[in-house]
C-alpha cells in the first residue's frame, strides 16, 4: 500500500498533504540507505513502477552505475544538502534517463531522512546534445520543446531565441536584439550579470543558475538556466547558447514545505510540554519547555547523549529503558 507523507503538524496539514500527492515534479522520502518511505504520484511515473512494488525497491537499484549513488553521497556529505545535481538512472523497464535531483535532510517520524525532489531533464539532455552537434535534423526538437533555447553574443544581446517564449507573452522575433537582462526580474539582475561576466572572463561557464523573469503580463516566473559557450572559427568566445526550465511549481513546492517546517517548529517552540527530537541517541532538538525545565542554556546540550538526562530523574535506568522502547519500537510501541 502506497506510503503518504503526512504533514499534520501544520495549521492546514490537508494543503500540504495534496500539494505533496499533486505536485508536478517527484517528491520522495526515504532512508539514507535507499529504503523508500513515501513518494508521489509524479515520482511513480517517473519511475514506472506501480505503488505495490515501491515496498520492496531500493534506490540504490535505480542507478544505471551504482558507482554515481557514492558519488551523490560524497557531494552531499561534502554540502548537507544537493540543488540540481544531475544523474542518469533507469525506470523499472531498464530505460535510461536523466533526473536533476535537489535533497535535503528531512524530520520524518522523528528521524532525520532524505527529501529529494526529482525532475526528469532527459529532454534537456537532449536538447544540448543538439546544440553540441549543431545538426539541422535537431532544430525541429529545439522549436518544440517546453524549454526556452537561446543564443546571445557576448554583450548579451539576444540572437536567437525558441517559439517558446510566445508561452511566456512575448514574440521571438520582437525580441532580437534586445539586451537579456531587460527580461530579469529586478532584484536577480545583478546576480544574472554578475555570472554572466564572470563566465566571460573566467572562460568557464558556471553551473546552473535559477533566478526569476517578469512575462510580458508582469508575472513571475522562475527558470533554471544552463548555457554553453559559442566559439567561431578562430576558437574565440562570441557568446553563450543556453536552455532555460520553467521551475515555477517547484519553487511553490519548495516553499510549501520550507513553510511547513517552520510551523512545526513554531509549534514545537511553543508547547508547555518538554520536547526533544532524538537521533541516535543525541538531541537534535530541544524545546524551550525542555530547556527551563533543566536548566540548561540551548548550546550547552551539543554534546548530551541520552544518558546525561537520565541522572535528573529518580529511576534513571526505567527512564533508559523506556527511550529505548520508544526508539527502537519495543513491547511497549510496536
Amino acid at each position: 500500500m502506497k506510503r503518504e507523507l503526512v504533514i499534520n503538524l501544520t495549521e492546514n496539514p490537508e494543503r500540504y498533504r495534496e500539494l505533496f500527492e499533486n505536485a508536478p515534479v517527484g517528491i520522495g522520502v526515504s532512508h539514507f540507505d535507499g529504503r523508500i518511505l513515501a513518494y508521489n504520484d509524479a515520482m511513480l511515473r517517473m519511475m514506472g513502477y506501480e505503488p505495490h512494488e515501491m515496498r520492496n525497491l531500493n534506490l540504490v537499484d535505480t542507478y544505471c552505475d551504482k558507482k554515481d549513488r557514492a558519488k551523490l553521497f560524497k557531494s552531499y556529505r561534502k554540502k548537507g544538502f544537493l540543488r540540481d545535481y544531475e544523474v542518469k538512472l533507469k525506470k523499472k523497464d531498464g530505460t535510461p534517463y536523466f533526473a536533476s535531483l535537489t535533497i535535503t535532510p528531512f524530520q520524518y517520524d522523528g528521524e532525520e531522512v532524505l527529501l529529494t525532489i526529482a525532475v526528469d531533464i532527459t529532454g534537456q539532455k537532449e536538447i544540448e546534445t543538439a546544440l553540441r552537434n549543431n545538426e539541422e535534423k535537431y532544430r525541429t526538437l529545439i522549436e518544440n520543446t517546453s524549454d526556452i533555447v537561446y543564443s546571445m553574443n557576448i554583450e548579451g544581446g539576444i540572437v536567437f531565441i525558441s517559439p517558446r517564449i510566445r508561452y511566456y507573452g512575448y514574440e521571438p522575433e520582437a525580441l532580437i536584439g534586445k539586451n537579456f537582462l531587460d527580461m530579469i526580474y529586478p532584484e536577480d539582475r545583478n546576480m544574472v550579470a554578475s555570472d554572466f561576466e564572470k563566465s566571460l572572463v573566467e572562460k568557464e561557464i558556471s553551473p546552473p543558475i535559477e533566478f526569476r523573469i517578469l512575462s510580458g503580463d508582469g508575472d513571475v516566473v522562475w527558470l533554471e538556466e544552463r548555457s554553453q559557450f559559442n566559439y567561431d572559427t578562430r576558437g574565440e568566445i562570441v557568446g553563450l547558447t543556453g536552455i532555460a526550465r520553467d521551475i515555477t511549481e517547484r519553487k511553490k513546492v519548495e516553499e510549501a514545505l520550507r513553510k511547513s517546517e517552520e510551523r512545526f517548529r513554531r509549534l514545537l517552540n511553543r508547547m508547555p510540554d518538554a520536547v526533544a527530537l532524538i537521533y541516535e541517541n543525541r538531541p537534535i532538538y530541544v524545546n524551550p519547555s525542555l530547556l527551563q525545565l533543566f536548566g540548561f542554556e540551548e548550546k550547552e546540550i551539543a554534546d548530551f547523549d541520552i544518558k546525561s538526562f537520565s541522572r535528573f530523574f529518580e529511576n534513571p535506568e526505567k527512564l533508559l529503558h523506556r527511550v529505548n522502547d520508544i526508539l527502537t519500537g519495543g513491547p511497549e510501541y510496536p
